[in-house]
């Protein structure tokens, strides 16, 4: 009777309070980091990378720092610009908020001026691809205020719901839309209480999901609400909630999941548990872990994916000694990532850019596609699973994999971005982080085995292509260009050529040097008595 009665003990506890045995959470260790501060803003900026920007508490207010993931790096991007505080970059705060808004952007909105108590309620856009801030003059635009919350609801749009005014806790909903450059005002019929201090998480497809913050009347919060477009607010009332709490922090996991860490209810005990909302149950679920960030408030916890294929970094917050200056990612034990990507570096060598990445862990991984581009040119796919075995997955595994890939047709004094991405089972592309390598010599050639032709760099292209091609012994080479009725347009090449490796450039122009119309064009390139013909697309 008391091996049933244990049983069903240890039945009851599994059932209703499901503890996990997997950790999920993961002490980084980046050669450096930014000072610990708090109140502070941070987003996923695009392609595994982490926006920071502000903050107080031993921070410098007006820096701006990009957390990489596959590199494991924090970068003060402000190394080597001109930027100056309030003229192209906003001013140094604390209390603002920053939310993805897509495309590589980060939206930063309001907050308290460092050295003193100025309200702000300006609006500024932060590109992660060119490294740049930009003050929007809106259209609309809500009050002063700080401690107020964002979150991405989808088509380059952000929610902002609340704050503080320094005389009230707002209940206002507004929509701003980067494509109108608009704030728009949200009348919704269920309004949440007014607050500040609280935390909102896009939640999937026009969704965001909020909790918590010091509500007006009511101490800290502990309801749950979600915004949807064309509905509006919703209380929840899941079957069970975390405890109420302020300066919090949540993102979103994918799957219709948000993770929450930290906060506190009474300054400063910060808070150690981790908690992840379903809304497929509309539940709350404690994710237990034997290892843990330690207690802090006014933290920052960002996603460096909006559709849960890659971790979640926690850095800095506050605790009753100081600030932490700590970096953690969570995912990979009981939420485990499709493909979990630990370093991608690129670096010229002399036999060409050499690409590196590591996975931690795979899931129904098919392989991977390796893109390039230079400077003002679209992406190209340079190499793919689907036509070299090096690049094929490993379908489900948990144990590391080493990839590479030698890139051996660059040119000199030319810088080259490598983007890389996986495919699953379902044909689904999930793209990592971008590498940037400047190539300063042309590569040793190595033995073309047979007459060879490379897809023409870049293509479609605006205004010239490189067209690169090998012949494995001393031959009569011709390269000429035919329009689509196969009208002769020009002669590139047309002389004795050694063994080895060719480019040759076309600029768009015909044999007398005019400007051809845009359309598809045709490279036959003639080396002795081999023959070959590639299509090339002229754009403008």
């Amino acid at each position: 009777m008391k091996k049933i009665n244990l049983f069903l003990f240890i039945f009851f506890i599994i059932v209703l309070f499901p503890l996990f045995a997997a950790d999920d959470w993961t002490l980084k260790s980046p050669a450096t980091n930014p000072s610990g501060r708090l109140v502070f803003g941070m987003a996923y900026g695009g392609l595994d990378q982490v926006v920071l920007f502000g903050g107080s508490g031993g921070a410098s207010g007006d820096e701006t720092w990009v957390y990489d993931l596959s590199a494991n790096t924090w970068t003060n991007v402000e190394t080597g610009h001109t930027w100056i505080s309030g003229t192209n970059k906003p001013e140094s705060r604390r209390y603002h908020e920053l939310a993805y808004i897509g495309d590589d952007k980060v939206i930063l909105f309001g907050g308290v001026l460092n050295g003193g108590s100025t309200r702000m309620n300006d609006t500024w856009i932060y590109d992660l691809s060119d490294n740049t801030w930009t003050e929007m003059t809106t259209i609309g635009a809500p009050s002063a205020r700080f401690g107020t919350a964002m979150g991405y609801i989808g088509s380059d749009q952000v929610l902002l719901f609340g704050g503080h005014d320094n005389t009230n806790k707002l209940s206002d909903t507004w929509i701003y839309d980067l494509s109108t450059n608009t704030w728009s005002s949200a009348i919704t019929v269920t309004i949440p209480v007014g607050r500040y201090d609280h935390e909102m998480s896009y939640l999937g497809s026009d969704k965001v999901l909020m909790f918590g913050g010091d509500i007006d009347g009511a101490g800290c919060g502990d309801k749950t609400w979600i915004y949807s477009t064309g509905i509006g607010w919703t209380d929840m009332s899941p079957a069970t909630t975390p405890p109420s709490r302020a300066y919090l922090d949540l993102a979103y996991m994918g799957d219709d999941k948000v993770l929450m860490f930290g906060g506190s209810c009474g300054w400063p005990p910060g808070l150690t548990d981790t908690y992840i909302y379903d809304l497929s149950d509309n539940n709350w679920t404690i994710d237990a872990n034997s290892t843990t960030p330690a207690p802090r408030h006014t933290l920052g916890l960002s996603e460096t994916s909006m559709d849960g294929t890659s971790s979640i970094v926690l850095f800095s917050g506050n605790y009753s000694g100081g600030y932490y200056e700590d970096t953690w990612t969570f995912g990979g034990g009981d939420y485990p990532l499709p493909v979990e990507l630990s370093s991608f570096t690129v670096e010229a060598t002399n036999q060409g850019v050499l690409c590196e990445w590591t996975t931690e862990s795979e899931i129904e991984n098919l392989g991977f596609i390796l893109e390039r581009k230079t400077e003002g040119n679209t992406w190209y796919e340079l190499a793919s699973y689907k036509t070299d075995d090096g690049l094929l997955g490993q379908g489900t595994v948990s144990y590391p994999t080493d990839y590479k890939y030698l890139d051996s047709f660059v040119e000199p004094n030319t810088t080259y971005e490598y983007r890389l991405a996986d495919v699953d089972y379902d044909g689904v592309v999930t793209y990592h982080a971008t590498r940037m390598v400047t190539v300063k010599q042309a590569p040793l050639t190595s033995k073309v085995e047979k007459f060879t032709v490379l897809p023409a760099y870049p293509n479609p292209f605006n205004p010239s292509t490189t067209i690169t091609y090998g012949i494995n012994e001393d031959s009569k080479v011709i390269v000429q260009i035919y329009n689509i009725t196969g009208q002769y347009i020009t002669t590139l090449v047309n002389n004795e050529q050694s063994s080895g490796w060719h480019s040759i450039i076309w600029d768009g122009t015909n044999n007398n040097n005019e400007q051809v119309p845009a359309g598809l064009y045709f490279s036959r390139i003639t080396a002795g008595n081999d023959v070959k013909t590639t299509k090339l697309m002229l754009l403008k």
